[in-house]
């Protein structure tokens, strides 16, 4: 039995101009779950100071539990330890949900499934892209799938400065709502509207793979998109090799404006990024690298932070760690960055 692990402080990995003097306290953690295998993949906070936590579940002791693996929400008060509501969603098959943000009083979530019944409607085939709307209880307000015959997921989503929103993540389809792959696994990119209806999509990518992508709104109302890949060609120029992460600028209509290649002869996997006061980006990810864009690795495997301008220029890098290690989620307030991270190596893709 396994249960989500929830510590009230992530691990502090670096400092802008400041240097790490102490690991700060845990103040509280739980465990939330049930009989299976329960895993978290976001949490925000909510108005009312409570936190919102999303994930998948195997337990089929947990409330609207469907069948194999569902897509997990709980809803926390303010002390962490108090679920005001834990509920599971999906259909007869998988479901997982991975980010989250609020809109207005509800919760929008996305994820993927592999359903076609239950909560879920009009499954394209394969996988399909999931986008959930949820009341301040947990009830469906209304549900998308996105996708075509192949496989597709939902990783990273957005709101939009016209009230609608961006999602990002990854499709082998060439056909239902897909259009434009490169080959293998490309990067996809939907606009829809604040129900979920699709304005524009977009694949971005090369004949080889590319998975584990984020989105973010920039200032001028484009997009930001970072991507890990292992392509040279189509949309992708300057990778360095064996795995590199890719930095896209995108203008409101999804148009490619400037891309980057950041790593070096190593595998270079990033995770997640956020966006900084003067309109540049940060970056956590995980390097095996120690030459071309990538300096003062440790070990096998280093946390890597990278700071870039608003064109994509590095402006600096700092590795952390002595061996194996993993940067999940990065967070930036009053010029700190703060980043939480495991010790796991990551796996190394078969191409």
């Amino acid at each position: 039995m396994k249960h989500l692990y929830i510590p009230c402080l992530l691990i502090l990995a670096g400092l802008v101009n400041t240097a790490v003097a102490q690991v700060p306290p845990v103040i509280w953690q739980y465990l939330h779950g049930g009989y299976g295998v329960d895993d978290a993949q976001d949490i925000i906070i909510t108005p009312d100071k409570g936190y919102l936590v999303t994930g998948s579940t195997t337990s089929n002791n947990l409330s609207g539990y469907k069948g194999l693996t569902d897509a997990l929400v709980i809803k926390l008060d303010s002390t962490g330890y108090m679920p005001e509501w834990i509920k599971c969603y999906g259909g007869s098959s998988s479901e997982y949900a991975h980010e989250v943000l609020i809109d207005d009083g509800k919760y929008i979530i996305i994820g993927e499934t592999y359903s076609n019944d239950g909560d879920v409607t009009n499954n394209k085939g394969g996988s399909d892209v999931w986008l959930l709307c949820l009341d301040t209880t947990g009830n469906i307000l209304w549900q998308k799938t996105y996708g075509g015959n192949g496989m597709e997921t939902g990783q990273s989503i957005a709101k939009t400065q016209d009230g609608g929103y961006i999602f990002c993540g990854y499709t082998s389809s060439v056909d239902g709502d897909v259009s434009g792959n490169h080959g293998n696994t490309d990067t996809w990119i939907v606009k829809t509207n604040n129900t979920g209806a699709i304005q524009w999509q977009k694949c971005f990518g090369g004949t080889n793979s590319e998975i584990n992508s984020r989105i973010k709104v920039t200032a001028d109302s484009g997009y930001i998109l970072l991507v890990n890949t292992y392509s040279n060609d189509g949309d992708i120029s300057g990778n360095i090799g064996n795995g590199d992460m890719w930095l896209a600028k995108l203008d409101k209509a999804g148009n490619l404006i400037w891309q980057k290649c950041i790593g070096g002869s190593g595998v270079d996997y990033s995770y997640n990024m956020a966006t900084t006061q003067d309109n540049g980006f940060i970056v956590a990810s995980t390097s095996a690298s120690n030459d071309t864009n990538i300096s003062g690795n440790r070990g096998q495997l280093d946390n890597l932070i990278v700071k870039l301008d608003s064109t994509g220029n590095i402006q600096w890098k700092r590795c952390y760690g002595g061996g194996q290690g993993m940067a999940c989620r990065i967070y930036c307030k009053q010029k700190k960055v703060l980043t939480s991270a495991q010790a796991i190596p990551i796996p190394r893709m078969a191409i």
